[in-house]
């Protein structure tokens, strides 16, 4: 019961796109044909902590930016200060209790890894449970996106949402009559964790202003822009059989081509550093590389050949490149503590 709860802690996957990244923003991909975006949760992790108060006070700490700020009660909460994700969501489940919220990420900020997206899944997951909402994941989905494009003030995608949700890997398919998450049964992940670096970059960067770059080119008319979304479809089309086949040297091609098609967008997706970063793997045992999210720095998702990657990865680690952890999370959203 909401009155026994004192102590809840939950974490959720971040995760890494490898195809079709970009065409799940509503309501792009409804111009597109046949769209869907391939991504896999990775083992680096949003993390909430949620203390009830015998006070009403609503306090909020973010371990990772060490900001913090607190409310003499729910409602006088409002959302102009640095964090108004954790805020907006906390209002939505409008708590009738005191609580202390602490937040933190494993990734650096702007990582291209959805890192705000696994901390709001992370968080409505939480306050799910102490305020006895009763949403089901998918209705999290749609709160937890729709939260988000109100804080971004741009329109939000749907694929960042489904790694923390679920795990594993997704097969976010965008229909007319909705989004529907497919996974990849018989997938061999492990062959795929053995091809898998997460390379940052040293650069963070805005998922909202390449993604609304790209978003107003084809509202306004642009169809050279809208050929290479619906190019990019195809290609997410293919990696999903790819996988599917567990042909994961055709993958690796696929991502490479993904590539090259992703930076005919719009100018600012890659940068130098990012293209520094790409060049050294690919002259040391990767089959190809990719920058992870929208571009314009974080993270680049490296896909080594077969037997490569420690070598590539101790490589990359020599030249001063960060590393974080590219292992497969298959659960997805999960309750790791909690005290009542």
């Amino acid at each position: 019961m909401v009155e026994r709860l004192k102590h809840i802690e939950v974490i959720a996957p971040l995760r890494g796109d490898l195809a079709g990244g970009t065409l799940d923003i509503w309501p792009l991909y409804l111009l597109l044909e046949r769209p869907s975006t391939i991504n896999v949760a990775l083992s680096i992790y949003a993390k909430v902590k949620i203390d009830i108060r015998k006070d009403k006070k609503i306090v909020v700490v973010s371990k990772d930016r060490g900001k913090g700020i607190s409310f003499g009660s729910i409602s006088e909460i409002h959302h102009r200060h640095i964090l108004p994700l954790v805020t907006r969501i906390t209002a939505f489940f409008n708590p009738t209790m005191g609580l202390t919220i602490e937040t933190d990420s494993e990734a650096p900020a702007g990582s291209g890894l959805g890192g705000s997206s696994a901390l709001n899944i992370a968080l409505c997951y939480a306050l799910n449970l102490v305020t006895e909402k009763g949403y089901k994941k998918k209705e999290l989905q749609v709160i937890a996106r729709n939260i988000e494009a109100r804080v971004l003030g741009v329109p939000a995608g749907e694929q960042d949402y489904f790694p923390p949700l679920y795990g594993s890997l997704s097969n976010i398919a965008l229909n007319i009559d909705g989004v529907e998450r497919r996974g990849f049964k018989g997938a061999k992940l492990k062959e795929l964790e053995e091809r898998l670096i997460i390379a940052y970059s040293g650069e963070s960067r805005n998922s909202g202003i390449n993604n609304w770059e790209v978003y107003k080119g084809v509202i306004e008319g642009n169809k050279k822009l809208l050929t290479n979304l619906n190019a990019l479809a195809r290609i997410s089309e293919e990696v999903g059989r790819a996988i599917k086949d567990n042909d994961f040297d055709q993958l690796g091609k696929l991502i490479q081509r993904e590539w090259k098609k992703r930076k005919s967008l719009w100018g600012g997706i890659s940068t130098p550093k990012i293209e520094e970063i790409i060049a050294y793997s690919l002259s040391n045992g990767a089959m190809s590389a990719k920058v992870c999210g929208a571009g314009g720095g974080g993270c680049i998702l490296i896909y080594a050949a077969k037997g490569k990657k420690k070598a590539l990865a101790d490589k990359l680690q020599e030249q001063g490149v960060r590393l974080l952890n590219s292992s497969i999370d298959k659960k997805g959203v999960r309750i790791i503590d909690r005290l009542e």
